[in-house]
């Protein structure tokens, strides 16, 4: 047997809360090649991670959006949010004039009623199991740095009614993150693959 991943919009009758995720870019900070996790204001966490090897990456804002049209840029209230956290912990402060650039990025957040976007950075995704007829499992959020947990996740569900299933060992393996933006383009590609190939097996 052999499983497949698909890819494509669906109609759901499940509830989304679209959130939007920023981040800034400024000058190198620091000489070594280790990133920095530092606690912050209300149980959430910060981030300071070489980048593109002249800069630094800080990340990240979690801004509830109303609707899939609502602004997507990241507002200077979050770069100064951003900068004022990391200014707790760095030597040198940084401001909104060092930023050399900034991204965000939207997630789809499975709705269960809980009240702040903040208090669901813990629950990167939500896994529903149907196996009325062929076992399907609908993964509803997630991102790029738990996928291969989630791949995990979806083979133990797939193990329910398949038994055994053989694994890559993909949880090993070098995953290059902040090289370039071609490395981050195959990392995607490499997501859409990874239970086609962990589970790929013959029955």
């Amino acid at each position: 047997m052999k499983f497949a991943v698909f890819l494509r919009p669906i109609q759901s009758k499940q509830n989304f809360r679209l959130v939007r995720g920023s981040h800034i870019v400024v000058r190198k900070l620091f000489e070594h090649p280790y990133a920095y996790i530092f606690q912050n204001k209300g149980k959430r966490f910060l981030f300071c991670i070489p980048y593109e090897r002249d800069f630094t990456l800080i990340g990240t804002t979690e801004i509830e959006m109303e609707g899939p049209n609502s602004r997507k840029e990241i507002k200077n209230t979050e770069v100064d949010y951003l900068c004022q956290a990391a200014n707790q912990y760095l030597r040198e402060p940084v401001s909104s004039n060092d930023v050399v650039w900034s991204y965000s990025g939207v997630r789809a957040f499975y709705d269960d009623n809980m009240r702040d976007a903040k208090t669901m950075t813990p629950r990167d995704y939500t896994l529903k199991f149907d196996v009325a007829r062929a076992p399907i499992v609908s993964v509803y959020g997630g991102k790029i740095s738990t996928y291969r947990q989630l791949a995990e996740d979806v083979l133990a569900l797939l193990e329910q009614v398949e038994g055994s299933i053989s694994r890559s060992g993909c949880k090993m393996l070098y995953c290059p993150v902040g090289t370039s933006m071609d490395t981050y383009c195959n990392i995607h590609q490499h997501v859409a693959t990874t239970i086609w190939m962990a589970s790929n097996r013959t029955g």
